[in-house]
């Protein structure tokens, strides 16, 4: 979502440090709320409670280059995240439906929390769904996990994704390494795989071992 004006939120009040907080939280208290998501999603369910995690980005991050990410008018973007229903749990119909009514919920979720949060500050948003994210990258498909596969302990640490493929090598196709979401230790936006694939690399193709200079922790 990009907004015209920043969000401000009312923990601001006594928590000066949140008006720069990157990741928000604003979800349910109750400790059995992740169990029943948990449970609605095992159902492929839609989670009958928000329990959003909130990324926020200044105005530097509102815009790219060339102003393809945000409206002219933004001042603010925020990206709102909760796991919800497999892609195939839903027609692409029921989809589109979802998603207007998933961005209302947001909106006046967030509102709560920051009360000059509503549609009139905000100048456009781009929702995206497990749907869309199956339809955009085969390896992303049938579920439309970002992650690629899930995040569970058979799918964990350091034999994900497979033990055999765990070790950034592919058996019986020597010079290729692969990585990404899907390796370890866990999906996400970080470059620890990459790291550990490179790590892998540089001994059979005697790259450099930048983590041996003195000085450095890795």
């Amino acid at each position: 979502m990009a907004f015209k004006e920043k969000p401000r939120w009312k923990c601001e009040d006594w928590n000066p440090d949140a008006a720069e907080c990157l990741w928000m939280c604003p979800g349910d208290l109750d400790p059995h709320s992740l169990t029943l998501e948990s449970a609605e999603r095992k159902m492929h369910k839609w989670p009958s409670r928000l329990n959003l995690g909130v990324a926020c980005l200044g105005p530097d991050e509102a815009h790219s280059n060339d102003q393809s990410t945000a409206p002219a008018d933004a001042k603010f973007t925020i990206l709102t995240e909760q796991f919800v229903a497999p892609a195939w749990a839903l027609s692409e119909a029921d989809w589109k439906e979802r998603e207007k009514r998933h961005a209302d919920e947001v909106v006046e979720h967030l509102h709560k929390y920051a009360p000059n949060v509503s549609w009139d500050s905000i100048s456009g948003y781009h929702p995206v769904t497990p749907y869309d994210t199956a339809r955009m990258c085969k390896n992303y498909a049938p579920a439309g996990n970002w992650f690629v596969i899930d995040n569970i302990p058979s799918q964990w640490g350091k034999i994900r994704p497979i033990p055999e493929l765990s070790g950034h090598r592919v058996p019986g196709v020597e010079g290729l390494y692969p990585t990404g979401s899907a390796w370890h230790p866990w999906g996400g936006a970080h470059s620890a795989q990459g790291y550990n694939c490179y790590k892998v690399m540089s001994a059979d193709l005697g790259l450099a071992k930048p983590w041996e200079q003195e000085g450095r922790p890795f």
